[in-house]
């Protein structure tokens, strides 16, 4: 699997951390990640065998493959929103555009904070996983 870029939405809350645990749960609970990864739970792992391991190194391609984000950098913000505090429709657009995807490391996952009218509404992650 190549590496994907994914993008998610949770509302606005001060604990960015705990916004981004539940989105992490609400991907496992949705099944939001490789069938494999629910065979890996089920069974002993003395049955586990070279082609299902090969299967689960590259990640699920999810913001589940991540433990932690980081705030997207004050320049990439600038760079491609505009704005230090842009909105959910400024993000859509820029993501939909494909160029901040260069600026995602693979592996990684930001957020940042977005707004309505100067009011924090939502958090944005985005990151780039998968092999």
């Amino acid at each position: 699997m190549a590496a994907m870029g994914w993008t998610y939405y949770a509302p606005y809350q001060a604990d960015v951390q705990q916004a981004f645990q539940h989105v992490r749960r609400e991907v496992e609970e949705a099944g939001g990640y490789e069938q494999v990864f629910r065979q890996l739970a089920e069974m002993p792992a003395e049955e586990y065998d070279d082609d299902l391991m090969a299967s689960v190194e590259g990640g699920t391609g999810t913001i589940y493959d991540l433990l932690d984000v980081e705030v997207f950098p004050t320049e990439v913000l600038l760079a491609y929103f505009g704005t230090e505090h842009p909105t959910r429709q400024q993000a859509e657009k820029t993501f939909a555009r494909g160029a901040i995807w260069d600026q995602i490391p693979r592996d990684t996952g930001y957020y940042a904070v977005l707004y309505d009218h100067g009011i924090p509404t939502e958090i944005l992650f985005a990151g780039m996983t998968g092999d």
